[in-house]
């Protein structure tokens, strides 16, 4: 249950929010002054250098028409970031919609429910990013409109009320309106890395291009270096001087945020649990300019747990131990005890089989079928269904014919794989066997399964979702012998998947073959168009991929 916070106190974060806000738009146009000033009165001396032409330089000029434009720019630019919708930065970041049908996505929607009601912030959106890693994030844009998200790691490793205290805490977030002081900042400061990123690679091909015509152009190709590279250290330095805003802004924010996230959930221990959690495991993958975004840094940086004034210049976040410390003050408890829950839990974390639903049983012109290397026959097609070795991919061939093929391919024979599949909702059909697919929930998500080749259709994210959760009881010698399978598969792709060409059941896009990862070596099949983004793992690549994941990413208790 989350309780609402005071009015003085949202009324007080507000207008700290809207404060730091004001200073953030001083220091742009402050940034654009002197990144164009410096721009404008060395391309001048540059350009003088070029032509040789005499005469003194206006400078004063240049300022006043250098500061003028810089001036209108940031205006524009400022208000160009706040326009920015909530959805460009959740594309940026690669975010997807919480799936009510999937069983760790629920109780997160609900707990996002929840918070609206306690915040009186209506119609936040839940989102979840389809990473194994844990953490989470508020956004909101200069709009009004807010989200709250988590990594499919997180929800994998938190309890219920581990998972209320983060969102009470990224509620906070977007109750002190910080969340859209931070969602501006990266939209404003990612334009100078932009700029930064873009001429350092100019200085890279100028370089390189030069260096063929030195000898005929040597005084122009040194001039026109030196122009990027000077452009190169003043973007540079904007770039590091937004980066250090964007950290000071973030360390105190978080601070806050734990504060009024605790007097939502009348809970210190349980938000003490999860960030504790959350630093002894891998954060995800984020670029730098997002990373003030998460509840704790993606990048795991020592520089974040030192307690002197460069590691607080530097740093994204506030220490760990420091917002422990705080937090565990309140709740009247130490260290030493939140460390000894975390191990408990790892010891009793139980392992099971993947739930699968109980596929339904089922039941003229003869057929041979090819079994056990030899053909045997002829049956009615009945027949063949009802001996059981018969599967959509079984040779067949009509008595007194030589024309061999699938069974699938055989008219009189398909409908009745088809038939035998009874119950299934989904709309897609095997690539491989032609036959409906079952919709059935694998480890808490929805999957479509062929009940004869045991292949698995996943929908966009739900692969990130089944590695994040790591509860699948596969014995030693099931791992040892998909990691020997592992071994064995090093090579070009071309000799090592020998399954046709196939199209994609969801949208019927063509599917391209790949890698999963250079640790699994599973060639899976995904389909080429990123609205749909399904996945197709023919029979034991999805439980090959797991069992590896599984197997590699177990840690002995106390080993941290």
């Amino acid at each position: 249950m989350f309780y609402s916070l005071p009015a003085e106190t949202v009324f007080e974060a507000k207008e700290r929010t809207k404060r730091a806000t004001f200073y953030l738009f001083i220091l742009l146009v402050g940034l654009y002054i002197i990144f164009f000033n410096l721009l404008l009165v060395s391309g001048a001396f540059m350009l003088r250098g070029l032509t040789h032409s005499p005469g003194p330089i206006e400078i004063p000029l240049l300022i006043v028409v250098a500061t003028f434009f810089s001036t209108v720019l940031a205006v524009f630019h400022f208000l160009y970031a706040r326009s920015r919708s909530l959805d460009d930065l959740l594309e940026q970041i690669g975010t997807r919609p919480a799936d009510p049908k999937d069983s760790n996505h629920k109780p997160f929607i609900d707990i996002v429910q929840e918070a609206e009601m306690a915040t009186g912030i209506h119609d936040i959106r839940v989102v979840v990013l389809p990473s194994n890693g844990c953490n989470a994030f508020s956004l909101q844009d200069g709009k009004g409109q807010s989200a709250i998200g988590v990594t499919e790691g997180l929800l994998g490793k938190l309890n219920r009320q581990e998972l209320s205290a983060v969102v009470a805490h990224e509620a906070a977030h977007l109750v002190h309106e910080d969340s859209r002081l931070v969602t501006t900042a990266c939209f404003l400061f990612g334009v100078f890395g932009q700029i930064n990123a873009v001429l350092g690679g100019m200085m890279r091909t100028t370089n390189n291009t030069y260096s063929y015509y030195e000898r005929r152009s040597s005084a122009r190709s040194s001039n026109l270096t030196g122009v990027i590279v000077v452009l190169w250290i003043i973007s540079g330095v904007g770039y590091l001087i937004t980066r250090l805003i964007s950290m000071a802004i973030s360390r105190e924010r978080e601070y806050l945020a734990d504060a009024d996230g605790v007097a939502m959930c009348k809970d210190p221990l349980s938000l003490a649990e999860s960030l504790y959690k959350i630093s002894r495991r891998y954060r995800g993958d984020t670029p730098p300019t997002y990373s003030s975004l998460f509840i704790m840094n993606p990048s795991d940086s020592g520089l974040d747990e030192q307690e002197s004034f460069f590691s607080n210049l530097l740093s994204d976040h506030p220490p760990v131990s420091q917002r422990l410390n705080k937090l565990l003050v309140w709740a009247k408890s130490d260290l030493s005890s939140l460390q000894a829950i975390d191990q408990k839990e790892e010891k009793e974390e139980g392992s099971k089989t993947p739930v699968k639903t109980a596929l339904p049983p089922t039941e003229g012109q003869g057929f041979m079928a090819y079994q056990g290397d030899k053909w045997v026959g002829p049956y009615t097609p009945p027949q063949l269904l009802a001996m059981g070795f018969m599967t959509p991919t079984t040779w067949v061939c009509p008595a007194g014919s030589q024309q061999v093929g699938r069974a699938t391919d055989i008219p009189d024979l398909l409908p009745l794989f088809q038939s035998q599949v009874q119950g299934a909702v989904s709309k897609g059909f095997c690539p491989r066997c032609k036959v409906p697919l079952l919709s059935q929930q694998y480890e808490g998500t929805e999957v479509e399964q062929c009940s004869f080749c045991k292949g698995y259709l996943l929908r966009a994210g739900v692969l990130e979702r089944l590695i994040s959760r790591e509860k699948f009881d596969y014995t030693a010698e099931e791992i040892k012998k998909a990691k020997i399978w592992r071994d064995s598969q090093r090579g070009p792709l071309k000799d090592r998947n020998h399954f046709p060409e196939i199209k994609c059941p969801f949208c019927q896009s063509p599917m391209d073959k790949g890698i999963h990862s250079m640790l699994t070596q599973v060639v899976i099949d995904h389909c080429i168009n990123d609205k749909c983004g399904a996945i197709w793992c023919d029979g034991g690549e999805l439980e090959t991929i797991l069992m590896i994941i599984e197997d590699a990413h177990r840690v002995p208790v106390g080993s941290k």
